[in-house]
């Protein structure tokens, strides 16, 4: 990466859109290209360590979850979102881009939403729950999956209007994942 920066100081993970990602403090963020690593950012915050989830959206603008707030890496700018901006909590778990453009973020304490890089509103957890592991999926037909902590996955159409939407119930079980597979069908995994 740099003549001053050691292999071993970079935190690699993979991510099936991204490819091979490098996250070397306080360098940047680098993508696998095939034959190198092409700078994707430069010089963001060292704090914001260990990103749990990743989305190139369709304006190439990168999103990473960690446990100190959503960066959004856009032409060699790093911004970070968190609670003070509006989303529930800053420990982001995963990231998913709607049909409409939107950014949707699970985190912590429930699932916020984004349009053109400022917080639109959020979605609390299940009444009783206070932290949870909250998983979210924009599928392609405009729904909205996500984890309530409690057992339950619920379904929402955009745009996104209180008290509609249904509920699937999954036991007592963390759901972990959410996935829409090239048929359009979602799966849970717990």
């Amino acid at each position: 990466f740099a003549a001053d920066q050691p292999a071993e100081n970079a935190d690699f993970y993979s991510h099936p859109t991204l490819g091979l990602i490098a996250e070397v403090a306080p360098h940047g963020v680098y993508r696998w290209n095939g034959t190198t690593f092409q700078a994707m950012t430069a010089n963001f915050p060292a704090w914001l360590r260990r990103p749990r989830a990743a989305l190139l959206d369709q304006e190439e603008t990168l999103w990473l979850g960690t446990v100190d707030g959503l960066m959004q890496l856009q032409r060699r700018s790093v911004q970070v979102i968190g609670q003070r901006d509006g989303l529930p909590s800053d420990h982001v778990m995963t990231v998913s881009e709607g049909s409409d453009g939107g950014i949707f973020v699970g985190t912590a304490r429930g699932v916020g939403w984004l349009r053109a890089g400022r917080v639109g509103g959020s979605i609390p957890l299940a009444p009783g729950v206070r932290e949870a592991e909250t998983v979210v999926l924009a599928a392609r037909d405009g729904r909205i999956w996500y984890s309530a902590g409690n057992g339950e996955v619920a379904v929402r159409k955009l745009p996104l209007r209180d008290g509609e939407g249904s509920v699937l119930k999954v036991g007592n079980r963390q759901v972990r994942c959410l996935y829409e597979d090239r048929s359009g069908a979602v799966w849970i995994g717990t």
